[in-house]
């Protein structure tokens, strides 16, 4: 091992300071509300001269999904820096690594990893628009769960149960793809509607929903107000169909239909 450098031992040597904002950057975006202005100042943190300007209302406009031109590079980074301090904890750096350091690396694989299957997962919700969802096998699981074992299992403290982050990231995804689709319109309050749906679902605090309020939310009520025709019940839908669905890793299969709900919990 190289020599120490203050409380981060071998890390601090390595992990350059451009470096430490880029990963304390995309740890806060596994978590933050993405229909929030806080994304898109994070991926300016994160990208540095290489983001790329965009509306900061990020809606859909018809059949057409505008892309996030900042996701995919965002994406990219993350990938090969990932790689990168993966081998230097798998190294020994990890010894000297502060509890800061060690949780903004999990949060730059987490969210390097929903980025990396929300193809996978896309493809579970898509029969279920059509209405030919069913409780089956999910074969990307064992790929993920390796994933979650190689850069993760090296991070000194619990072990990571992959069946569960691997439910929370099908969870963010239907979530994103139910509010984004349900919701309509690219005005400040539309914007606005959406942020708060998403926190009806995932609280403010993400770190803890992800550990202690995942199996609690759908106990507690959200009140859904306004006039007749303003889509409340779009809202209520969206909510219903975001709800955390437990994983089994035995099966590996979800423990109800992956994506359906039913009509009767789906009321404003």
């Amino acid at each position: 091992m190289g020599p120490k450098c203050g409380m981060s031992g071998y890390l601090c040597r390595s992990f350059a300071n451009d470096e430490r904002a880029v990963v304390s950057a995309v740890a806060a975006l596994a978590d933050c509300n993405p229909f929030l202005p806080e994304r898109v100042a994070l991926e300016r943190q994160a990208l540095g001269d290489a983001f790329v300007d965009a509306p900061s209302v990020w809606h859909a406009e018809g059949e057409a999904a505008p892309l996030n031109p900042n996701a995919p590079r965002v994406r990219d980074l993350v990938e090969r820096l990932g790689t990168e301090l993966r081998g230097r904890l798998a190294a020994g750096a990890s010894v000297g690594a502060t509890p800061a350091e060690l949780a903004d690396y999990h949060g730059l694989v987490l969210y390097w990893l929903f980025q990396r299957y929300e193809d996978d997962w896309f493809a579970l919700i898509e029969p279920a628009e059509s209405g030919e969802a069913r409780h089956t096998r999910v074969s990307c699981y064992t790929r993920f769960a390796h994933d979650v074992q190689h850069f993760l299992s090296i991070v000194p403290g619990p072990p990571v149960d992959p069946a569960h982050l691997f439910a929370l990231g099908f969870q963010a995804r239907r979530a994103f793809h139910h509010i984004f689709r349900q919701i309509f319109g690219g005005s400040l309050p539309a914007a606005r509607l959406r942020a708060s749906v998403w926190q009806s679902v995932f609280t403010r605090d993400g770190r803890r929903y992800r550990t202690a309020l995942y199996d609690r939310m759908t106990d507690i009520p959200t009140l859904i107000t306004g006039e007749s025709g303003t889509g409340k019940e779009l809202v209520a839908r969206a909510i219903t169909l975001s709800r955390y669905i437990p994983f089994e890793a035995r099966t590996q299969s979800f423990a109800v239909d992956a994506a359906a709900a039913s009509p009767s919990t789906c009321r404003p």
